[in-house]
């Protein structure tokens, strides 16, 4: 299977690149499922879309009915912030379940 391409705003690129941020969360749809995030795949995280990006593999999978049933350590790698309204107010409109995916950069 080819490269999961994942864009990112700025920011959330940034906390990755310098190890803030260790988890992606999505809905799930036809890109971001079980089938297509699944562990050992190869991942491409993308600065938006810009050519920049950073390699890596998935390394753990979580499917959840919401962000709140995650991991207290998973939710704070995902928006290491204080901004998880903020950033979940969009999700919840829009999904009925989500999806964490932890990335291990390559070297």
């Amino acid at each position: 299977m080819s490269k999961l391409i994942v864009p990112l705003k700025e920011r959330f690129f940034e906390m990755f690149k310098d190890g803030r941020k260790r988890w992606e969360f999505r809905g799930v749809s036809s890109k971001f499922n079980r089938e297509t995030v699944r562990r050992g795949r190869k991942v491409e995280l993308r600065k938006g879309y810009t050519k920049e990006a950073l390699e890596g593999m998935i390394e753990e999978v979580k499917t959840v009915e919401g962000f709140e049933k995650l991991p207290e350590n998973v939710k704070k790698s995902i928006v290491p912030e204080n901004s998880i309204d903020d950033f979940l107010e969009d999700y919840r409109e829009r999904y009925d379940e989500f999806i964490a995916f932890k990335v291990e950069l390559k070297d």
